[in-house]
C-alpha cells in the first residue's frame, strides 16, 4: 500500500484574492503532496490516478465535491490544481475535510482537515456576524438579509455618516435619477410607516410631502415658493391658508411685525402702522366707513354702508347704490350726470368729447337722443321705446303703430315690422324688407317664422312682395319647410278667379326635366341638357319615362351621365317622335330620403 503525505500550499493565485474587491477570485486550490510506498520510500516517477474528495464530516458521509486527476510524480512529489476539471461550488463557510485515494484503492485515512487558507475562497463576499458584502446582490450593514441594494440597520443615533476631510470638500449625498420621468427622492419612515418625502419632480421642481400632503413647493426658473398645498405658485411666495406673524426688534426695510395690537411695516426709517397710527382702528358708529385725513384713519359717514345698500351723501340708502345729489363720473374725455329723481324729465346726460347725448324718461317711455335740441316731438334720429313696447328708430319722437319702425331720411328707406296695412302683416319696400337668420351647429334654428291661426277671415303668417323683375317675394337660403298645410302657387284665371296649384312632393330629393325626341330607323340618342346635368347627379341611377307619339313600343337601351339611347321594340326600323321625362337625384342631396324632422315648439299651432 502506498502512503500519501499531503502538504496544503497556498500559491500566488490564491494570494490574489485580496488584491481587488472587484477582481474575480479563481475558484481553485493548489496542493502539493509526497507519494511513498509501505516502506516510506518514494514511489517511482510517472503518472498516477488520484481521486480527490471534499466532505463536511471527518469520516463517512457523502462527498460534496470530487475530482479524479492524473498527476505526474517526480521523486515522490506531485503538485496539482484542484477545481480545474470540476469547479468548486462550495461556499467555504464551514469546516471541510479532504479525502484521497490512489489508483482506485481505498480512501486513505484519516481525512485531511482543510486549514483556514482554503477558506480564502470566501473572500469573493464578506459574510460577517451582522454584515453582508456579497460579490453581487444586496449589501447589508447591521443586517444579513438586506431588502434593498444598501440596507443599514443600527441602534446608533447616526445610521450613516459621511466626512469630507479635504479643504473645501462637501460631505454630500448625490442622487442621480437618469430616467426621463424619474424623480430623485428621500423618504422618511417611522415604525415602518411612511411619514414624509422630499423629491425633485420631472419638471425639476423640489417638493416636500408630509403625510401624503404637498407642504412646500420650490419652482425651478421662477424661484417661487408655494406653501400649504400650493403646487404652482403665482408669486414669489404663495400660501394656502393663514400666516402668523410675530414681533421683531430688527429694523430691516420691508419687514412686517405684529406688536400685539397692530400690524406694522418698516419702511427703512421707522415702523409704520397698517391701520391707525399704532393704536388700532378708530371708534365709529354702525355703517360708517374709514377715511384717512392725512394723519390717521377716522370714521366717516359720507360713504355709508348699511349692510345691503350703500349710500353716498345719505345714511338711509334705499338702493344697492343710493346717491343723494348729482353724481359726476369722470370718463377722461366725457362726463355722466344724473338728474334729481323728482325732475321732469329725468335725464341721464353724457358728453363725450363735448357732444351732448341724453337718455330721457317721460310719460311716453324712454328716448335716446343724439342731441338735446331735437327734443321734444318731431322727427329725430334717435331711438324711442314706448311703454307699450313699440320701438322707433329715426321715425318720430313717439313710436308709431308698428312694433318696430326704422326710417333713413337720407335714402328714403323705411322698414316697418308688426303693423297692419290692408289687413295683412307686411313690411314697407326696402332692399331687404325682413331678414331672418339663425346660425347654430347644435340645434334647430328658424330664420323667419310666420303663424296665422285665426279661424275668422283671411290671415297671412309671412308676406313678401317684389314687383321688380329681378326681385324675390320670399327667398330662403337653406331648408324651406311647411307643416300643417300645403305648398302651393296662387294662379289667377280669366274665368275662375284665383286658384291654388299644389306642389308634387317626393320621398327623395329629385329634379326633373322634359323634352321631345325623334327615332330615326328605330333609334335615337338624347343628349341631356348640360345645365340640368350640373344640378343633378347622373353618375347614380336616374329615371327616364317615354311617351311614343304613335303605335310603337319604346324602351331605354342605354343611359350615361351625358345621354340616353331610345329604341323601338323588336328592332323596328321606324321613324317616330316621342316625349320623355327624366328624373334624377339633386346633386349633393343623393342620400336624403324621408328625413326625420324635430319640430320646434314655436312652430306648433296655438
Amino acid at each position: 500500500m502506498k502512503c500519501l503525505h499531503i502538504f496544503l500550499i497556498v500559491l500566488a493565485c490564491l494570494a490574489g484574492i485580496a488584491v481587488s474587491a472587484v477582481a474575480q477570485v479563481p475558484p481553485t486550490l493548489s496542493y502539493q503532496g509526497v507519494l511513498t510506498d509501505a516502506s516510506d520510500m518514494a514511489v517511482p516517477d510517472g503518472p498516477y490516478s488520484v481521486a480527490f474528495r471534499i466532505y463536511d464530516v471527518e469520516s463517512g458521509g457523502a462527498p460534496l465535491w470530487n475530482e479524479i486527476r492524473s498527476v505526474e510524480v517526480h521523486k515522490g512529489i506531485f503538485t496539482i490544481i484542484l477545481g480545474e476539471v470540476n469547479p468548486f461550488a462550495l461556499a467555504f463557510d464551514r469546516q471541510y475535510w479532504l479525502g484521497i485515494s490512489v489508483s482506485g484503492e481505498a480512501e486513505l485515512t484519516p481525512r485531511t482537515l482543510l486549514a483556514s487558507t482554503a477558506y480564502s475562497l470566501n473572500a469573493r463576499s464578506v459574510n460577517g456576524g451582522t454584515n453582508l458584502f456579497p460579490s453581487t446582490g444586496y449589501v447589508g450593514i447591521g443586517i444579513k438579509a438586506p431588502a434593498t441594494p444598501l440596507h443599514i440597520e443600527t441602534d446608533n443615533i447616526n445610521g450613516l455618516r459621511i466626512d469630507g476631510l479635504a479643504v473645501g470638500a462637501w460631505a454630500s449625498v448625490l442622487l442621480n435619477a437618469q430616467g426621463a420621468n424619474s424623480a430623485p427622492s428621500f423618504e422618511y419612515y417611522r415604525q415602518n410607516t411612511f411619514r414624509a418625502r422630499t423629491y425633485v419632480d420631472y419638471q425639476n421642481n423640489w417638493r416636500l410631502v408630509v403625510g401624503g400632503h404637498n407642504v412646500i413647493s420650490a419652482m425651478e426658473g421662477s424661484n417661487r415658493i408655494g406653501l400649504g398645498g400650493v403646487t404652482n405658485p403665482a408669486e414669489q411666495l404663495e400660501v394656502n391658508g393663514a400666516i402668523k406673524i410675530g414681533y421683531t426688534g430688527q429694523m430691516n426695510a420691508g419687514a412686517i411685525r405684529w406688536t400685539g395690537m397692530d400690524f406694522e411695516g418698516y419702511d427703512g426709517v421707522d415702523w409704520r402702522s397698517f391701520t391707525a397710527g399704532g393704536g388700532g382702528l378708530p371708534a365709529g358708529t354702525a355703517g360708517q366707513t374709514l377715511r384717512h385725513d392725512g394723519n390717521s384713519w377716522v370714521a366717516n359717514s359720507n360713504i355709508f354702508d348699511e349692510g345691503d345698500d350703500v349710500g353716498i351723501g345719505t345714511t338711509n340708502p334705499l338702493f344697492k347704490l343710493d346717491v343723494a345729489g348729482d353724481a359726476g363720473f369722470d370718463l377722461g374725455s366725457g362726463t355722466v350726470v344724473l338728474s334729481d329723481m323728482s325732475g321732469s324729465p329725468n335725464i341721464i346726460g353724457m358728453a363725450p368729447n363735448g357732444h351732448r347725448r341724453d337718455i330721457v324718461f317721460d310719460d311716453y317711455g324712454m328716448y335716446l337722443f343724439p342731441s338735446p335740441d331735437e327734443y321734444p316731438g318731431g322727427a329725430f334720429r334717435g331711438i324711442a321705446i314706448s311703454e307699450q313696447g313699440t320701438v322707433s328708430i329715426g321715425a318720430g319722437a313717439h313710436p308709431s303703430q308698428f312694433g318696430l319702425s326704422v326710417n333713413r331720411e337720407e335714402t328714403g328707406m323705411t322698414v316697418a315690422v308688426g303693423g297692419q296695412i290692408g289687413g295683412v302683416t307686411t313690411a314697407m319696400a326696402v332692399d331687404v324688407a325682413v331678414l331672418g337668420r339663425y346660425e347654430s351647429a347644435s340645434d334647430v334654428g328658424i330664420g323667419v317664422y310666420g303663424l296665422a291661426n285665426s279661424t275668422a277671415g283671411q290671415q297671412v303668417g309671412v308676406y313678401g312682395a317684389a314687383t321688380g323683375s329681378g326681385g324675390f317675394g320670399v327667398l330662403s337660403d337653406g331648408n324651406f319647410i311647411t307643416i300643417n298645410g300645403t305648398k302651393s302657387a296662387l294662379v289667377r284665371t280669366a274665368d275662375y278667379g284665383s286658384r291654388k296649384l299644389y306642389c308634387l312632393e317626393s320621398a327623395g330629393n329629385y329634379f326633373e326635366d322634359f323634352g321631345q325626341g325623334q327615332l330615326v330607323n328605330g333609334e335615337a340618342t338624347i343628349s341631356i341638357d348640360p345645365i340640368f346635368a350640373q344640378t343633378v347627379n347622373l353618375s347614380t341611377t336616374y329615371h327616364v319615362f317615354l311617351t311614343p307619339m304613335g303605335d310603337c313600343g319604346l324602351y331605354v337601351a342605354e343611359k350615361t351621365p351625358n345621354s340616353f339611347t331610345v329604341r323601338a321594340f323588336d328592332g323596328k326600323q321606324v321613324n317616330l317622335a316621342f316625349d320623355y321625362r327624366i328624373v334624377a337625384k339633386r346633386a349633393g342631396y343623393e342620400n336624403e330620403r324621408l328625413e326625420p324632422v324635430e319640430i320646434p315648439t314655436v312652430m306648433t299651432r296655438r
